[in-house]
């Protein structure tokens, strides 16, 4: 999948992980010039420039199940969002799909996950009209445990390439009428309520 973003500068934070590095190998496939920042600050030195910022929750760029309490995390998505907000077009976040249905035994995670998706909304309405905010909501991707597959009406893990397609989505300048939305890509995982973890 392609979209229209010659010529054009991508900003991603996060993108060390498997789904990060699919996410910058189909922008730049775009024809995109992509900025991967470590930080806050190296992506608000680079927010001047972009059409879209990508921010990929820890959780997601790293595969962890508990990457602790994420108060720093959802602030650097904030502040990075509102400083790139004068040139980007399109936010898109990067969480767990565990902001949409909670983990058993992982109240913090789930909580924290879930704030992500409530902030990612927030900024939907605060900087509309001009910039379309969205969050792409990831189950288990490359090797998820068996669990997971089992609860999976698809029955497989996702890839990186499939996460990648659906941020190409959301980040498409085509993409004109949605804000506010958190996608999930999941396989369904999401839609099985009834599970043993």
């Amino acid at each position: 999948m392609k979209i229209a973003a010659e010529g054009r500068t991508a900003l991603v934070i996060g993108g060390q992980g498997t789904v990060g590095q699919a996410i910058v190998a189909a922008l730049s496939a775009s024809g995109a010039t992509v900025i991967e920042a470590s930080s806050a600050k190296e992506a608000v030195a680079a927010a001047s420039r972009a059409f879209l910022f990508v921010h990929i929750s820890d959780a997601v760029a790293a595969n962890l199940s508990d990457p602790g309490d994420g108060r720093d995390e959802a602030a650097t998505f904030e502040a990075t969002a509102r400083a790139v907000a004068s040139s980007a077009e399109r936010i898109v976040h990067v969480i767990s799909a565990a902001g949409v249905v909670p983990l058993r035994n992982a109240a913090s995670f789930s909580a924290h996950q879930a704030a992500l998706a409530s902030l990612t909304r927030t900024l939907a309405m605060e900087l509309a009209p001009r910039v379309a905010v969205n969050a792409l909501a990831v189950g288990g991707v490359d090797d998820a445990g068996e669990r997971f597959v089992r609860h999976s009406p698809l029955k497989r893990s996702g890839t990186p390439a499939e996460i990648a397609n659906a941020a190409l989505f959301l980040a498409d300048p085509a993409n004109t009428y949605t804000t506010g939305h958190v996608m999930t890509v999941d396989g369904g995982w999401s839609v099985g309520y009834a599970r043993d973890f």
